[in-house]
């Protein structure tokens, strides 16, 4: 998901918390408590100017879209 996601939107790893982009939580039930697989991904950051302007825009929206979407894809043939 996080190569897919990359891909199809140009974003840079988050480097403010964790380590590669990856940060454990411990606090989040519907991750922590799941036995199937599953994904959290912080799309933007709304505290972030240039990240606010973007989420704006129905293009961009779509390549994030087009990401989780390829990043499934890529998933379901691995396994």
């Amino acid at each position: 998901m996080h190569s897919a996601f990359a891909a199809a939107t140009g974003e840079p790893t988050a480097d403010y918390l964790g380590s590669d982009g990856y940060t454990v939580r411990s606090d989040l039930g519907g991750l922590n408590l799941s036995t199937v697989p599953k994904v959290f991904i912080e799309m933007g950051n709304m505290d972030n100017g240039t990240d606010a302007a973007r989420l704006e825009t129905p293009a961009y929206r779509d390549r994030m879209a087009a990401g989780v979407a390829a990043g499934i894809t890529a998933f379901l043939k691995e396994s």
